[in-house]
């Protein structure tokens, strides 16, 4: 495993789509990535490694760091 990669390599090592990794760390932003750069957001291992523990861990249906019922789309909160 590299030690910086780019979101299609970082979903190859996941065994995923570059799309379902984006849809991961748009739905649960703890997941995302913290570097960037130049814009673009920069994975590392432990990145990889914590999307890894989370879908393990969220086999029950709940995302055990946020409590995110898994089943559920998220909420649309409206702007007022």
């Amino acid at each position: 495993m590299n030690d910086m990669m780019t979101t299609e390599q970082a979903a190859d090592e996941l065994g995923l789509t570059k799309r379902v990794v984006d849809n991961l760390t748009k739905r649960f932003p703890h997941l995302a990535p913290a570097r960037e750069f130049g814009g673009l957001p920069v994975w590392t291992a432990a990145d990889v490694s914590a999307v890894r523990e989370h879908r393990r861990r969220t086999a029950n249906g709940l995302c055990w760091r946020c409590g995110t019922d898994l089943a559920e789309p998220p909420s649309v909160q409206e702007e007022g």
